[in-house]
């Protein structure tokens, strides 16, 4: 269940400290490092005002820090780290990824030994994966994704209150900037970088939030996010692409969801469509 955010607040008295030895001179012993690396990633935590993700920024005199309360839970805690089968035959199956797992080939065989990943989700987004049990089978489906023959729609909670019903976002991404190891991608205004096409329609709006739909015809790193911020309303608990919230309450994941894909069968050619329900971290936030 969201919760209000009530803040442990401090004002930094000395010049250059890092933001964990901060925290650990403030909060003591009631968290370790990794803990608390994992609250500030989750976006428990404000500097100035915004939310701050990284451990070793360097805080300056006078900085405001602001830690939530409730930074030692998460309001996730109820979804398990499990993958469900939702389809199943001879030659692939489509799973319910659980957030917080990685999209490797290495890393999913833990899951699902000797099967093959057809297409990628980010960590901390759930839902609808697809993956082959043959290199032959895992081959088939990338060419249905080169020539678009598969469709994913996405369910996301968005910032703010949308107010048209559907809208068409195209644009060029491209690598913007490179921050501790992450990346960050924009829309170019001069073409630069890969070509972005998704389709967004409201499916009930308040003050402030939503819930939308998203079909990406084309599928690059980042697409929805990028385009969900740069249409003002930025996906809920994506502190990458955001810093601020209309949203008043703590959400410790990205609210993206891939709800549903449709593909004709590589072998049989018999048309497949997925459904994968929303887990119960979607449903506290509502």
């Amino acid at each position: 269940m969201a919760k209000k955010r009530e803040f442990f607040s401090w004002q930094v008295s000395s010049d250059k400290v890092r933001l964990l030895s901060f925290l650990k001179e403030k909060i003591k012993n009631n968290c370790s490092n990794k803990a608390l690396k994992k609250a500030l990633e989750q976006g428990f935590c404000q500097v100035n005002g915004k939310i701050e993700r990284f451990s070793s920024v360097l805080l300056h005199e006078n900085d405001r820090v602001l830690l939530d309360k409730n930074y030692l839970k998460t309001a996730n805690e109820q979804d398990k780290k499990e993958f469900t089968v939702l389809y199943e035959d001879d030659d692939l199956l489509v799973c319910n990824k659980p957030y917080g797992v990685v999209c490797f080939e290495e890393n999913i065989r833990r899951y699902f030994p000797n099967s093959f990943l057809v297409h990628r989700l980010d960590k901390q987004t759930s839902g609808a994966i697809i993956l082959a049990k043959s290199k032959k089978i895992k081959d088939l489906f990338i060419q249905q994704f080169k020539e678009k023959k598969v469709k994913k729609i996405y369910v996301a909670l968005v910032d703010g209150k949308v107010k048209y019903d559907k809208k068409e976002i195209k644009s060029y991404l491209y690598p913007k900037v490179k921050y501790q190891g992450q990346t960050l991608y924009a829309s170019s205004k001069n073409k630069q970088g890969v070509f972005a096409h998704s389709i967004i329609e409201k499916i009930f709006s308040k003050d402030t939030y939503s819930k939308v739909s998203v079909e990406i015809v084309t599928g690059r790193t980042h697409q929805i996010r990028v385009h969900l911020k740069e249409d003002s309303h930025p996906v809920l608990g994506d502190y990458q692409y955001s810093k601020s919230f209309k949203y008043p309450y703590h959400v410790s994941r990205i609210m993206l969801h891939s709800y549903k894909v449709e593909f004709n069968h590589p072998v049989t050619g018999k048309l497949i469509k997925v459904t994968a329900p929303l887990c119960s971290s979607f449903k506290g936030v509502m």
